[in-house]
């Protein structure tokens, strides 16, 4: 079976009604990709689970999706920022199948997409997935040609083939069917975001490092850096046909919590990856580092110029005060 793993634990804790148009946050999912099903499919969705949810009410009328819903708490969540590596590590934890489809919420399909993940699933790929930006809703103008690449807004994808349209893909060696194989020809930088994979690698891998919570980037491009670490030879694989659309929506900040905002974040990208990647590190959340050692590769972003002095000083407290519970509380655990 195939498990499809969606996080819903946003910043502002999510929403399910909050496309411009009013319509459910996974109609998209299921109005493009149901009539494609020809066998039953694993729904998991990583949920803060608030009383407005109907997610078991609203997939009542689609018995091949299996859902399942896994309650996501994070300390990072609770100070209102991203825990994206936890919340896809408990949705795969809870999956049953046994190739994992890790994509995020607001998404629709081409009508080829089931055919041809299907097919990656068959041959035990991991398969890179793109999405491009199809900025609103409606099954009436799924086109295309009207869809934008999400890192290149102003450049209209490709009708034909919106993946190449990516900076990061036009310059690999495709072959004639539109394909890129293995480590020796992709450069781990260049994978990201949305893939499938065999269930057995993602736990091989230990998941994403859930050091890339609270905020910090790159989290999936690392996964890929210690996947190729492992297993240079892994069956990784680029295919232009292999993409879903991504709309835009807003969030709904849930009125009981408050959510914990500060001025700076934390971001341990690259730095943090070659840190790794010099220890040798391919088993996510397996190793404690030392302060010392941490603080060599945290980065500290201001978001604008302060307007006062006791503005100043509270950045950098928030700032650091994130800083000093990362690295007092680093994630040690076996997937």
């Amino acid at each position: 079976m195939i498990s499809f793993c969606i996080p819903t634990s946003r910043t502002s804790y999510g929403a399910y009604v909050d496309f411009n148009s009013e319509v459910h946050l996974f109609e998209p999912f299921v109005n493009s990709l149901y009539h494609q099903l020809d066998e039953e499919v694993e729904l998991v969705i990583a949920d803060r689970l608030f009383e407005t949810r109907d997610l078991e009410t609203f997939f009542k009328p689609y018995p091949k999706i299996k859902l399942k819903v896994v309650p996501q708490e994070s300390p990072w969540l609770r100070m209102g920022l991203n825990a994206y590596s936890s919340s896809f590590n408990q949705a795969a934890k809870a999956a049953t199948g046994d190739y994992l489809v890790i994509l995020s919420d607001a998404l629709s399909f081409p009508p080829h997409f089931w055919k041809k993940i299907q097919e990656k699933r068959a041959q035990q790929i991991v398969a890179q997935i793109l999405f491009v930006n199809k900025r609103d809703y409606s099954l009436e103008t799924l086109d295309p040609t009207l869809v934008q690449t999400e890192w290149f807004p102003n450049m209209l994808a490709d009708a034909d083939n919106p993946a190449v349209i990516d900076a990061r893909w036009k310059l690999l060696p495709w072959d004639s069917n539109g394909l890129v194989y293995t480590f020796q020809e992709i450069p781990w930088q260049q994978c990201f975001g949305f893939f499938g994979i065999p269930k057995d690698t993602f736990y091989r891998m230990n998941g994403f490092d859930e050091n890339f919570d609270g905020q910090k980037e790159l989290n999936d491009v690392e996964f890929f850096s210690r996947l190729q670490m492992l297993d240079s030879r892994s069956p990784v694989e680029f295919d232009q046909s292999l993409y879903v659309y991504h709309h835009r929506h807003f969030d709904l900040v849930d009125l009981d919590e408050e959510p914990y905002h500060c001025n700076i974040t934390v971001r341990s990208n690259y730095d943090m990856i070659h840190l790794h990647r010099a220890h040798g590190i391919t088993i996510g959340n397996s190793e404690c580092f030392p302060k010392k050692t941490l603080m060599r590769v945290v980065r500290s972003e201001i978001t604008g110029h302060p307007h006062s002095l006791k503005e100043g000083e509270r950045r950098v407290q928030d700032g650091q005060y994130l800083i000093d519970y990362w690295i007092q509380n680093q994630p040690i655990f076996d997937l």
